[in-house]
C-alpha cells in the first residue's frame, strides 16, 4: 500500500463518501463551524485517493473521498463560502482507492467514531480536565461535548479535588455486546471497594438469573434492580 502522506488540498478536491450514518443537529453544525473559526483546523480530514472508481462514488467528482471528517470538510466549506475562511484543508491520505478495500474504508471511520477507545479511565485526571473547563462549560455541556455522563465527570472532578480520594486506582469498565462502545465508569475509593462491588454483582446476577438463560445486558440490569430491591427477583 502508498505510503500514508498529510498534504493541504483544496477542499472543491474532497468529496463525501455515500455511507456515512452520523448526522449534526443544526445547533451541533453551528458550534463545530464556530470552532473551526475560532481554533482553525486541529485535526486532519482522513480521505482515500480516488484513482479508480468503484460501486460507490462511479464517477469521482473529487481527487479525494472522505473516509473521516465529513462534518469539518461541510463547516469548512461553509465557512469558506460565508465567511471567506481559506479554501484548503488539511488531509491525511490513507491510501489509494485501487489498494484499500472498501470495507476497510468503512471500518476505519466507524472505530474512529466509536471503537477502540480504551477501557481503563483515570478518574484523577479526568477530574482534572473537567475542573479545567467548568471555567468555560457548565458540566452539562461539557458532558455533550464529551459523549459522557455529568454525574460521572462530577465524580471524577471530586476524585480529583478531596486528598482522601487521589489514592483511587483507575477502574477498568467493560462493556458487553449489547453495549459496544459505550463505557459506564464507576468512582471506587479504592480497590477493596472495587473488589467487593465486583463479588456483589455476581451474587446480584445469580438472583436475577438462576438458569443462566439472560444475555449478558438483561441479566446485569435484573442485577441492579434485585442490589436495589435488596430482594431476589425471578428470571
Amino acid at each position: 500500500m502508498s505510503e500514508k502522506q498529510t498534504l493541504s488540498v483544496s477542499l472543491t478536491d474532497i468529496e463525501p463518501n455515500p455511507w456515512n450514518p452520523h448526522g449534526m443537529t443544526d445547533a451541533e453544525f453551528s458550534l463545530l463551524r464556530q470552532s473551526v473559526k475560532d481554533k482553525g483546523q486541529w485535526r486532519p480530514i482522513v480521505v482515500i485517493e480516488m484513482d479508480v472508481p468503484d460501486e460507490y462514488t462511479p464517477e469521482p467528482e473529487g481527487k479525494y473521498r472522505i473516509i473521516d471528517g465529513s462534518h469539518l470538510h461541510r463547516a469548512m466549506i461553509g465557512n469558506h463560502l460565508e465567511d471567506g475562511e481559506s479554501d484548503t484543508g488539511l488531509v491525511l491520505v490513507y491510501g489509494k482507492n485501487s489498494e484499500v478495500p472498501v470495507e476497510v474504508q468503512m471500518e476505519i471511520g466507524q472505530t474512529i467514531n466509536h471503537g477502540m477507545r480504551g477501557s481503563l479511565e483515570d478518574t484523577k485526571k479526568t477530574g482534572l480536565i473537567v475542573d479545567v473547563l467548568t471555567r468555560r462549560f457548565p458540566i452539562e455541556e461539557i458532558a455533550r461535548r464529551t459523549g459522557q455522563s455529568a454525574t460521572f465527570l462530577e465524580s471524577a472532578r471530586r476524585v480529583a479535588a478531596e486528598p482522601s480520594l487521589r489514592r483511587a486506582a483507575p477502574v477498568t469498565v467493560r462493556s458487553n455486546a449489547e453495549r459496544q462502545g459505550q463505557t459506564v465508569p464507576l468512582v471506587f475509593e479504592d480497590n477493596a471497594s472495587l473488589g467487593q462491588y465486583q463479588e456483589s454483582v455476581k451474587v446480584w446476577e445469580s438472583w436475577a438469573d438462576p438458569e443462566g438463560s439472560m444475555t449478558p445486558g438483561r441479566r446485569r440490569i435484573a442485577a441492579v434492580l434485585a442490589a436495589l430491591s435488596q430482594a431476589p427477583v425471578s428470571a
